[in-house]
C-alpha cells in the first residue's frame, strides 16, 4: 500500500477477506457522474471496486493509474470511478461492518478456539497474528482472523498476554475463549498460562522441530543437503534453467523447476530432494553440459535421497493433513501421533544412511530411528 494506507481495513486487526460482505457508500468521486449509470449500479460498481483492492492487495492509487481507468471506461462507460480517497472511506466502512458483524457471530458461539504466531519480517519488525475458530450454530466451522498487529515491543510473555488480553477485550470474547493454540517458544506457553487458558502446543510446529533436528543431527545427509542446495541455486540462472529445460525436453520430463531449500521447515527439504530426485538425470545432463565447479550428486547420493524420502513421508503426509483449514484437526493429532510411532523406519536401503563412505562408521545417529525415538520420547498429546 502506499502512504501506510492499508486496504485490509483501518486498523491492524482485520477479518479475512473472504467473510468481507456486500455493502458500502459511494463516498467522494473524482469527477461527475457522466451517461446514465443508475444509483443503484454505482453503488454494486463501489462494491465489486472495493472487493477487488482488498482481495488482491492492490494499492489505492490504482483508480488513478491510466490503464486501469482506460478498462473501467471500456467496461462501463457510464461508472464514475472512485477517487483515493473515496475507495479509502468505502473500505473503511466495510471494515466496520465486517467486523460487527463478525463480533455478532461470535457472540453465538459457545466456545473459541485461539491460534497466535509471531514473526518477524525482513526488516526485524515483530508482528503478531491471531485467529479465532468456533462452531456456529449451524455447525459449521468457522475460521477470522482477529488481528494481525504490530508488535514493537520485546518478545516477552507478559507483553504478549497483555496484547491477547486486549484484542480479546476488542472482540468481546474474553468469556468465550477455552484454549490456545501456539508454537512451543517459552514465551508463547507462559504468556496463555498468564491468561489462565489452557495451552496447546501446535502438532505441525512438533513435527517440524522433530524431523528437523533429526535432519541437522544426520551429517550424511547434511552433506547432500549442502549439495543439493547448491546445484538448484546454480539453476536460478536463467541461462542455466535453459539448459535444464533442454535437457528435460530431450528426455521427456515435463519442464518444471528445482525447489530451494528453506531452513526453517524440514517440508522444504522433502521437497527439494524429491524434485531433485525425479529430475536427477536432467540435471546431471545439464550439469555436464554447463561450465560450473558444483559438485553434481553421485548415485550414491541420490540412493541416500531415495531413502530420505520413503522415511520422511509419513511426516510429509502427518504435517499436510494437519495443515488442513477446512476441518477440525485436533481429532486427527492422536491417530497420527501413533501411526508417527509405530512406523517402521526400517527398510533395503537404511543401512546406507549410516554406512555411507567417506563418513566414519563410529556414525551414530540413525536417522529413521532417531525420529521414532523422538516420538516416543514425548508425552502424548493431549488435542
Amino acid at each position: 500500500m502506499e502512504d501506510g494506507e492499508n486496504a485490509a481495513g483501518p486498523s491492524s486487526a482485520g477479518v479475512t477477506p473472504a467473510n468481507l460482505s456486500a455493502g458500502s457508500s459511494p463516498g467522494t468521486f473524482a469527477g461527475t457522474a457522466a451517461g446514465s449509470c443508475s444509483q443503484a449500479r454505482q453503488k454494486g460498481l463501489d462494491t465489486s471496486l472495493v472487493r477487488l483492492v482488498v482481495k488482491d492487495l492492490l494499492p489505492l492509487s490504482a483508480v488513478e493509474d491510466e490503464g486501469f481507468k482506460s478498462f473501467v471506461k471500456d467496461l462501463d462507460p457510464s461508472y464514475v470511478l472512485p477517487s483515493r480517497k473515496a475507495v479509502a472511506n468505502m473500505i473503511n466502512e466495510l471494515y466496520d461492518k465486517t467486523k460487527e458483524k463478525t463480533k455478532e457471530d461470535l457472540k453465538m458461539a459457545d466456545s473459541v478456539c485461539l491460534t497466535t504466531d509471531m514473526w518477524s519480517s525482513i526488516n526485524m519488525d515483530g508482528y503478531i497474528g491471531v485467529t479465532a475458530h468456533y462452531v456456529a450454530p449451524d455447525s459449521k466451522l468457522e475460521t477470522v482472523i482477529l488481528g494481525v498487529s504490530h508488535f514493537a515491543q520485546s518478545h516477552t510473555a507478559q507483553h504478549i498476554a497483555e496484547a491477547q488480553r486486549l484484542l480479546m477485550a476488542n472482540w468481546g470474547i474474553a468469556e468465550k475463549v477455552s484454549f490456545m493454540v501456539t508454537d512451543n517458544a517459552a514465551n508463547m506457553k507462559l504468556s496463555v498460562q498468564l491468561l489462565n487458558l489452557r495451552h496447546i502446543s501446535c502438532f505441525a510446529h512438533t513435527l517440524n522441530l522433530i524431523v528437523k533436528k533429526a535432519l541437522d543431527h544426520t551429517p550424511v545427509i547434511n552433506d547432500i543437503r549442502d549439495k543439493s542446495r547448491k546445484v538448484v541455486g546454480l539453476f536460478r540462472s536463467s541461462s542455466k534453467a535453459k539448459k535444464l529445460n533442454e535437457m528435460q525436453s530431450v528426455m521427456g520430463r515435463p519442464l518444471l523447476k528445482l525447489i530451494q531449500e528453506v531452513d526453517t521447515r524440514w517440508n522444504s527439504t522433502f521437497d527439494m530432494f524429491q524434485r531433485l530426485y525425479e529430475q536427477r538425470e536432467p540435471v546431471g545432463a545439464a550439469l555436464s553440459n554447463l561450465e560450473n565447479d558444483i559438485s553434481p550428486l553421485t548415485s550414491v547420493d541420490y540412493d541416500i535421497i531415495q531413502e530420505s524420502l520413503f522415511l520422511l513421508q509419513p511426516f510429509k503426509a502427518a504435517t499436510t493433513e494437519l495443515s488442513e483449514e477446512k476441518r477440525v484437526s485436533a481429532s486427527k493429532v492422536i491417530p497420527l501421533y501413533r501411526m508417527l510411532q509405530h512406523k517402521n523406519p526400517k527398510s533395503q536401503q537404511h543401512h546406507q544412511l549410516h554406512h555411507h563412505p567417506p563418513h566414519p562408521p563410529q556414525q551414530k545417529t540413525v536417522f529413521g530411528l532417531y525420529l521414532t525415538k523422538k516420538l516416543k520420547t514425548r508425552p502424548s498429546p493431549t488435542a
